[in-house]
């Protein structure tokens, strides 16, 4: 039990961690105007509400972060 308990803190721990560099992305992206408002700011809410993003809004994410680079 106890490592079950410990596995799901980890798990939630990564989670957390990951949400909150995406987080950090899309806060980014919308400071330098790039993309979509509309839809950062809708990605942004669902990360906040501890939703799962879908998958089309974590390619979105991933070509905005290829554009920025270039």
């Amino acid at each position: 039990e106890l490592v079950r308990n410990t596995y799901k803190t980890e798990i939630t721990k990564s989670k957390n961690e990951s949400n909150d560099d995406t987080l950090e992305t899309v806060n980014q992206l919308i400071k330098l105007g790039l993309g979509d408002l509309g839809r950062l700011e809708h990605i942004r809410t669902t990360i906040q509400n501890g939703k799962t993003l879908f998958q089309s809004d974590k390619k979105y994410l991933e070509e905005l972060q290829r554009r920025k680079k270039n």
